[in-house]
């Protein structure tokens, strides 16, 4: 009760703090996830690790949402994981996803060095030492190309076909999770490290649960409901093979556009049509590999 009573001290202040700079920034909440962490913390190294990695955190996270909010998105709520966090709010678009994710590796970057510079200062003191670790760990661990990571991000905005991205950072991301895991249990046989355990949870369940939500906010961000009609949107025709993958035709989808398909056989002849709600429709239900004709078929029976 009493840790418990130290951490929502520490959120009291850090909310407080954030209000008094800017009153629409989110709120800071933790996750089950978190708390083991802190607990696991506060069991093998005392208070300062914990402080450290909650400030770290929290760090990271606000200079996401700094970001964002300079951006004009309009943020609700920050739950941190060891690590890293989730910012709950508007779905940030593709050409200012790279400074978002960027944004909160870059503010423990700050701190770090804010840090090294008064070490030099005061070199006997641990909470400086404990607090630049904290900011090194969170930084190098989300420059990370796994999802749901900033350097998945960072990366998935780059690319052309971003849900083909996601697909592939998730198995990466699944692939360091497992890695992790093992590591954990290697280092059962010396002096155990259950952080290593914790990390391989919550990157194993936001490589796996967390894809899915992306990959449908990526389609759903496309489709015609979300499009913004106040500056022009174009509506074009694309015809597709009707042995195309769904994959393929998620990829010919374009943000400043409405596309009408048109399916067609091997000598181009249309055998059927299909809006972009229907194509929403079946990539929010059937496996991305599925040739479109089968897709289409099995939505309409």
């Amino acid at each position: 009760m009493k840790k418990k009573g130290l951490l929502g001290r520490i959120f009291g202040i850090i909310n407080k703090i954030r209000g008094c700079f800017v009153a629409d920034l989110p709120t800071v909440t933790m996750h089950p996830l978190f708390l083991a962490f802190c607990a696991f913390l506060i069991f093998t190294g005392g208070v300062y690790p914990v402080v450290s990695s909650i400030i770290a955190v929290v760090i990271h996270e606000l200079g996401h949402s700094f970001e964002a909010y300079r951006r004009g998105y309009k943020l609700k709520k920050i739950t941190l994981y060891p690590y890293g966090g989730v910012v709950d709010g508007e779905n940030v678009s593709k050409e200012h996803m790279v400074t978002v994710a960027i944004a909160g590796p870059l503010a423990n970057v700050v701190v770090a060095l804010v840090c090294n510079s008064f070490r030099s200062v005061y070199p006997e003191a641990e909470f400086l030492t404990s607090l630049l670790n904290a900011n090194v760990a969170v930084f190098a661990f989300n420059l990370l190309p796994a999802f749901p990571l900033d350097g998945a991000r960072i990366i998935t905005s780059l690319c052309k076909n971003e849900i083909k991205a996601l697909k592939i950072l998730r198995i990466v991301g699944i692939a360091c999770s497992l890695a992790l895991f093992i590591a954990f249990i290697f280092s059962a046989f010396g002096k155990i490290n259950l952080t290593l355990g914790v990390i391989a949870i919550f990157l194993l369940a936001g490589s796996t649960t967390g894809t899915g939500r992306e990959i449908c906010a990526r389609v759903v961000g496309l489709s015609p409901l979300v499009k913004n009609y106040r500056n022009g949107v174009e509506v074009r025709r694309v015809a597709v093979h009707q042995n195309s993958s769904l994959l393929k035709v998620q990829s010919m989808l374009k943000a400043r556009s409405i596309t009408e398909f048109l399916l067609v056989d091997d000598t181009g002849v249309t055998v059927d049509e299909f809006s972009e709600n229907d194509l929403m429709t079946m990539s929010l239900s059937l496996p991305s590999d599925m040739p479109i004709g089968r897709a289409l078929a099995k939505i309409r029976t």
